[in-house]
């Protein structure tokens, strides 16, 4: 569920249970499994929290229109992520997230944003930037910088916090023990403040390295661009393909009173230079393995136990920066077991249950909401039910919260009732919703197996109890009713809903 967030496959679950000592063999078939590629996305999301779909959304407009305003949200929020799935998938070091000058974009992306690609080709394709900005990964995305907007009196210094929090696990907050939100003191008091001097002495050299960038591009500014027909000296700011980077604004950087960039003392020419210095500093690769357990177990990542820090920071590098081997190590570590101090059981992320119920019923739990086209309601900002099974929105909530929340219980119960009546239909029943004592113990064996991924016998106390519920049902309901209500308690049960 961690891994690839969905329960595992009853062959896999046959084979372990047979044989043990084959778990760690049947985690590392996982490599290149297209639902690990999808929690590769998931977990640099709640790094970068650019998954935000009801804030500052590009309007469908000029080269955007026909696009419905659900899927402009998407896609373009998915592109430094999709970046980072191709190179963890493709086998390319994981510190090519930081140096490549390939940019992931499908041609909604290209027409935003500027990529060149094929139009006719509705796939993620592998592209370059064609303004000529430093050539950084994730760190030439405009998604990510747009998301992270920098005012004109922030100097991209919070895009600089973004940097060292999220790539080398230096939270410059915690340094700090007061501030002032005063602009008419603040510059002094960076400079002079003994509160303030050790952070932006940190921050405002990586922030010098950000100019080039726009402060933001908002979308009152994009229709105000198209209103006037992307004609005159500010329109094409906001026309599509937004131009967000502009190499003249480097120039403005020393009258700002920034210093020059560079990254902890380490003197760097540009963006790319700066990519390669974080690449190359070895608290990249320990807060990749805090980052990657952390996601994985749910935990703080500066929680994560200093050996393990060092253990799996030397597995990925002995790997060659093969982020791949780093997940599935840490799938098959035995402090990853249930059980294990390190792994607590935590509830379900709300992809995983999206995820899971739609690979076990094939039910999608969507909504079809006016010009927007098909919202995905699990992983949506904009109706909050993300929210609600204790998801982050990227925005205003950026923690996801592991432990009990009587919110996701009603959300999941939701989903889970609205999942069985698909799956009451499908192979989870390959024989129908029968009725007989035999057969229907046979079925909810089956239900164990493949929902809960355990082997039971159809004669078991555990089976017991199934049978009881169902003739409970049975005795008010017709078969096909009492059979998804009986699917939908296999669907929300703990072993299925707590990792």
């Amino acid at each position: 569920m961690a891994v690839r967030g969905r329960p595992p496959s009853p062959h896999e679950v046959n084979l372990v249970h047979v044989s043990p000592a084959t778990l760690s063999g049947v985690i590392h078939r996982w490599r290149n499994d297209p639902d690990l590629a999808q929690t590769v996305r998931d977990l640099h999301a709640e790094i970068l929290l650019v998954r935000t779909d009801a804030e500052f959304i590009p309007p469908s407009i000029g080269a955007l229109q026909g696009f419905p305003p659900a899927q402009v949200a998407s896609e373009l929020a998915e592109a430094p992520l999709r970046l980072i799935e191709h190179v963890v998938l493709s086998g390319q070091p994981y510190t090519e997230i930081l140096t490549t000058e390939a940019v992931l974009a499908t041609p909604l992306v290209g027409a935003a944003y500027g990529p060149p690609v094929d139009p006719e080709d509705p796939s993620w394709q592998v592209s370059r930037w064609p303004d000529g900005r430093p050539a950084a990964g994730i760190l030439s995305s405009t998604t990510l910088w747009n998301r992270h907007m920098s005012a004109n009196t922030s100097f991209h210094r919070s895009r600089a916090a973004l940097i060292v929090s999220g790539l080398v696990c230096d939270d410059l907050s915690q340094r700090a023990e007061a501030g002032t939100l005063d602009p008419a003191r603040a510059e002094d008091a960076v400079k002079t403040d003994p509160t303030c001097v050790a952070c932006h002495a940190v921050l405002d050299p990586v922030a010098g390295a950000m100019w080039g960038f726009q402060r933001y591009v908002v979308p009152h500014e994009i229709r105000s661009a198209h209103a006037v027909g992307c004609d005159g000296p500010d329109a094409p700011f906001g026309c599509y393909p937004l131009q967000f980077w502009d190499p003249t604004l480097i120039a403005d950087r020393a009258p700002a009173g920034l210093p020059p960039p560079a990254w902890y003392g380490q003197p760097v020419l540009d963006l790319a230079a700066l990519g390669q210095a974080i690449a190359d500093d070895p608290r990249f690769a320990d807060c990749t393995a805090r980052r990657f357990w952390g996601y994985l177990t749910r935990t703080d990542p500066a929680e994560v136990p200093e050996d393990l820090v060092i253990e799996l920071s030397d597995v990925l590098i002995d790997s060659g920066w093969d982020a791949q081997t780093l997940m599935l190590t840490i799938a098959a570590h035995p402090r990853f077991a249930p059980g294990s101090p390190d792994a607590p059981a935590v509830a379900i992320r709300p992809r995983q249950a999206e995820r899971t119920l739609h690979h076990l019923t094939g039910a999608t739990w969507d909504a079809q909401v006016g010009d927007h086209g098909s919202i995905p309601l699990a992983t949506t900002d904009r109706y909050g039910f993300r929210t609600l099974l204790g998801g982050l929105d990227g925005w205003d909530i950026v923690r996801s919260e592991p432990g009990a929340l009587p919110t996701r219980e009603l959300a999941l119960e939701w989903m889970a009732e609205e999942a069985a009546d698909v799956g009451v239909d499908t192979d989870l029943l390959p024989d129908g919703p029968v009725t007989d004592e035999k057969a229907a113990r046979t079925a909810l064996a089956r239900l164990h197996l493949v929902i809960l991924a355990e082997v039971v016998d159809p004669k078991s106390a555990t089976v017991d109890r199934d049978w009881a519920l169902l003739q409970t049902l049975l005795a008010d309901s017709p078969p096909r009713l009492a059979w998804r209500g009986v699917l939908a308690a296999f669907l929300q049960h703990p072993r299925l809903a707590v990792q």
